[in-house]
């Protein structure tokens, strides 16, 4: 692994300025003063230079967006980012799209604020992409926790997505939580977002909404094996911990299930057992109480008779149960049960 603790900070060299770049990074900015530094210097030092960066205030209130500007002023991309700032705050998914329609590159990739690349990772990908002639090319990724841990995670196939099978099934692998769908790993060629008619939408997950579509419009998926992004769990701004960053992936899965139908693609497993997820997680979230707990309920009837005809998505003992007590409705059997397992998962 190539670590950014060896090399400098800012780097001085000069590059041509061009009117049009190969990549567009972009980067959604929200409340991420303790990280941002990181993440823009790991762009800074990149081996290849024809990319542009476009910061997307998301309106957070803090100094982020001046902390990247001291950096990037007398940095190589002094003159290669832009920033676009939102009227208000309007989530990770629509601050996406505006980067999306201020970008010029060929290709495209997402960096969220708080994580960072390897030096070589914009060339290596676009180098296997132009190579392969691939819409999406995949890298592994570190998942890096507060103790400063870093575990290798496998997103990628020993061989190209080209036919719809091989397609369909990695889209199956991320319902199931076997390979990521978030999009900062993944190198992709800006027009497959219009052959695919995506737009992000703020009622919905940004990254489950958009990679399933994309790899299945793509006429070809590349992958590179190495590891070259670190992703970071441990900023406490995160939107994956909220109550309200579950309904987005509710309304995601509902969106991706009629679409997938209208393609005749059936994944009524996957989907049952993403559904069967998200609603246990949106039981068990301390955020949820009232009418968003009867809306946790009422939830995906279809889990619900699912359980009740003796199939249940989840496996663990604990989960299952909760999910079979949850499908009888609101109970004092079923509150005394959940309270049980918050404190245990609490502990």
């Amino acid at each position: 692994m190539t670590g950014l603790q060896n090399l400098p900070y800012l780097y001085d060299s000069k590059i041509m300025i061009q009117k049009e770049y190969c990549i567009s990074v972009i980067m959604p900015v929200y409340k991420a003063s303790g990280y941002i530094g990181r993440a823009v210097a790991s762009l800074i030092v990149q081996t290849y230079n024809n990319f542009e960066l476009i910061l997307v205030d998301d309106c957070g209130g803090d100094n982020s967006i001046e902390i990247a500007v001291e950096i990037l002023k007398n940095s190589r991309l002094k003159s290669h980012y832009k920033i676009v700032t939102n009227t208000h705050n309007q989530g990770v998914s629509l601050s996406r799209q505006k980067g999306m329609h201020s970008s010029s590159g060929e290709f495209v990739i997402h960096l969220d604020s708080d994580d960072y690349f390897e030096p070589n990772l914009l060339e290596r990908l676009v180098n296997t992409a132009k190579f392969s002639s691939s819409d999406i090319v995949i890298c592994n990724y570190f998942k890096e926790s507060s103790s400063g841990n870093s575990i290798l995670v496998n997103s990628v196939i020993n061989q190209s997505l080209i036919s719809i099978d091989d397609k369909i099934k990695y889209v199956k692998e991320m319902l199931r939580g076997e390979k990521a769908s978030a999009l900062w790993n993944k190198l992709i060629r800006r027009d497959l977002f219009d052959k695919a008619d995506f737009r992000f939408d703020g009622n919905l997950r940004d990254d489950l909404s958009a990679s399933p579509i994309l790899i299945l419009q793509a006429q070809k998926v590349d992958f590179v094996g190495d590891a070259l992004i670190h992703y970071v769990l441990y900023n406490s701004n995160s939107e994956s911990v909220s109550a309200g960053h579950l309904k987005l992936i509710s309304n995601t899965i509902v969106m991706l299930e009629k679409r997938f139908k209208t393609l005749g693609i059936s994944m009524e497993e996957e989907f049952l057992t993403y559904k069967a997820i998200t609603k246990r997680k949106m039981i068990l979230h301390r955020g949820i109480k009232g009418r968003d707990l009867k809306f946790a309920l009422d939830l995906f009837p279809e889990v619900n008779s699912a359980i009740k005809a003796g199939n249940n998505p989840e496996k663990k003992f604990q989960y299952r149960t909760l999910l079979k007590l949850a499908s009888g409705g609101d109970t004092v059997l079923f509150r005394t049960y959940r309270a049980l397992i918050t404190h245990l998962l609490a502990l």
